[in-house]
């Protein structure tokens, strides 16, 4: 189970992907034809959401744009945050706890 949210990450194409050929690929990675097109867009919406409503992922995105990185970059990374945290509290069988809450 420590591989599953790597699987979902390449499975809804978060993860980023560029074609394996054996010719180097110039231009831009494109989503995949195998990748769960509709577990992306509400991955995506899901971690925009949290960018607006949850503190912790609001302080990160902030953090990342003002250092100058990508936009898009962070939201992938919040992507992949929130896509870690689903695979943890199935995998452990408990409800997410929001250990920010109880920080001093």
């Amino acid at each position: 189970f420590l591989l599953a949210p790597f699987i979902g990450g390449a499975q809804t194409n978060s993860a980023p992907f560029t074609p394996i050929l054996i010719a180097p690929v110039r231009g831009k990675t494109k989503v995949s034809n195998l990748a769960n097109k509709k577990i992306k867009s509400l991955l995506d919406l899901c971690a925009k959401t949290s960018i607006q409503y949850n503190i912790e992922m609001k302080i990160y995105y902030q953090k990342r744009v003002e250092e100058g990185k990508p936009k898009m970059a962070t939201i992938n990374i919040i992507r992949n945050k929130l896509l870690s945290r689903i695979f943890a509290v199935v995998q452990r069988g408990t409800p997410y706890v929001n250990t920010l809450a109880y920080a001093s």
